[in-house]
């Protein structure tokens, strides 16, 4: 795959079907290993295993936004499901990659904790209680949420020494594939609904077929980050990426 940022123009159904075949291989890479994703059930085990959960959510999430791009009108659909994989992405990659890794880990299980108890506690019912590996590393005095996204991809883009200007960093993806479709997608604010309206002479109108949110094929370079979280996983749990790697799946590296 090597054109990520495609513009829908240039997605011609020949360029479509060379990247569908890349990305059946990369899903079928990791396929391939799934049954060796085990850890001892202990904190460090859980932190890996947790990263690898966020690859299979990943994944999830990509042949979702692959099912609705062959759909009429579900271009929506498309651009909801990129914004969180890229997120899931990241944190997956962060919690393998980065020192602060366990302590980011340790915030997670926190701060699901406290908000499992709080909703929990508001519909009357009894949270499930955490395992005893876990729950130690509850912290009642809840000195530490966990990061914002932004501080995700600042350290991930250090690890990979990519500068923000590399259109492949966490940053840039991060401010177009997610800060954009946050404003334009995610959220119930005017960046959401802009394309709908139009004003002419002095009369405001409802645009009935709106331009679409973005202009370029998304698939392709969420697809290269799943790939980058694959890589990441199996290896760190002393398995061959080479596969995933082969496959052109990854984001480039200059």
């Amino acid at each position: 795959m090597a054109e990520f940022w495609l513009p829908d123009q240039a997605a011609t159904t020949v360029r479509r079907k060379q990247v569908a075949g890349a990305i059946d291989s990369m899903v079928q890479a990791v396929a391939a290993e799934r049954q060796k994703l085990v850890q001892v059930a202990n904190a460090v085990g859980a932190r890996l295993e947790t990263a690898a959960a966020m690859l299979h959510r990943a994944l999830e999430l990509l042949a979702a936004a692959r099912s609705a791009d062959h759909a009429e009108g579900s271009r929506p659909a498309v651009e909801l499901t990129v914004r969180t994989t890229f997120e899931v992405t990241c944190r997956g990659r962060f919690l393998i990659l980065s020192p602060d890794g366990p302590e980011e880990f340790t915030a997670m299980v926190t701060d699901f904790w406290r908000t499992e108890k709080d909703l929990t506690d508001k519909i009357g019912q009894v949270v499930v209680p955490l395992p005893e590996y876990l729950a130690a590393l509850v912290d009642p005095k809840r000195r530490r949420k966990p990061r914002n996204l932004w501080e995700i991809c600042k350290t991930l883009d250090e690890v990979d020494q990519r500068p923000m200007t590399d259109a492949y960093s966490a940053r840039a993806s991060y401010t177009t594939l997610y800060q954009w479709l946050s404003n334009a997608a995610s959220h119930g604010g005017l960046g959401a609904v802009r394309r709908f309206t139009r004003a002419e002479q002095s009369v405001l109108h409802i645009v009935d077929r709106p331009e679409p949110m973005t202009t370029h094929w998304p698939i392709p370079v969420i697809a290269a980050h799943v790939g980058e979280l694959a890589v990441v996983v199996l290896e760190a749990f002393d398995l061959n990426a080479d596969a995933v790697r082969e496959s052109g799946v990854v984001l480039p590296r200059r």
